[in-house]
């Protein structure tokens, strides 16, 4: 004989453990830990917090990394991939500037400066990229960890 009351109360903890997934994709939109959303745009990411606007970034996992730390209060960890972010679109604007100075320049010895300087950018650039890409990477941990406790 089928017992009503314990399909019904195991229904009932099936639907209580269920919820919305972490990530949730409409169109251009991800919804993410139902508190965030990440708009993509003309290649970049703006990240909202419920409705208020935090940051636009030039990744996804970037934008992504970001929500994870501030759903976890890790607020220095999100801070290090805004500011690496910035640091990295700077530097590519300042290359791009000084190659397109390099080639109306005719003087040898400005030549000479602005090459330094771009190479000087392009370090700098390398180590904001590594720097950001160890923060994002260190998401994926506790992404596991923290959706794993999210469901629970």
């Amino acid at each position: 004989m089928i017992d009503i009351n314990s399909i019904t109360d195991k229904v009932k903890r099936f639907f209580d453990k269920e919820s919305v997934p972490p990530i949730v994709q409409s169109g251009e939109t991800y919804h993410v830990l139902e508190r965030y959303r990440i708009v993509k745009h003309n290649d970049v990411y703006d990240v909202y917090k419920y409705d208020d606007f935090v940051s636009t970034l030039s990744s996804s996992s970037a934008a992504l990394g970001w929500c994870i730390y501030d759903s976890k209060n890790l607020w220095s960890k999100g801070n290090d991939i805004i500011r690496d972010d910035r640091r990295i679109q700077q530097y590519k604007f300042d290359i791009e500037n000084r190659k397109r100075i390099l080639d109306k320049t005719k003087n040898e010895d400005e030549r000479q400066v602005l090459l330094i300087r771009i190479n000087e950018d392009a370090n700098k650039l390398k180590q904001a990229r590594r720097n950001l890409n160890k923060t994002v990477k260190l998401t994926k941990y506790i992404k596991i960890k923290g959706f794993n406790d999210e469901s629970e």
